[in-house]
């Protein structure tokens, strides 16, 4: 397992070096780094989304309210990653410029 992980290192490394001297790496990877950017917003969303309701059905079933703090519990979590979503999209205008 070490060596796999040592040699991926070493790949990317290399790959790294053989993109240094073009001009067009800058724009590649600013492109890439807002890709990463945009599908971190998704998983935001969804990991929200899931932890609201995984805390309404343990609060359900330890309270004994069986669909309602499930359904509470979801839409607060869609509420918090609509947030999170917009308080990156202005951390990302601000620092562009945009």
């Amino acid at each position: 397992m070490a060596s796999v992980s040592i040699g991926a290192f070493f790949l990317f490394m290399s790959a790294q070096d053989l993109f240094k001297g073009q001009p067009d790496n800058k724009d590649k990877s600013n492109k890439y780094g807002d890709l990463i950017w945009a599908s971190s917003l998704g998983i935001v969303v969804v990991v929200s989304t899931a932890t609201g309701i995984f805390a309404g059905l343990w609060l359900d079933k330890v309270l004994g309210t069986k669909p309602y703090l499930t359904m509470v519990f979801f839409v607060l979590g869609v509420i918090a990653g609509f947030i999170q979503i917009v308080r990156a999209i202005k951390r990302k205008s601000e620092k562009t410029g945009i």
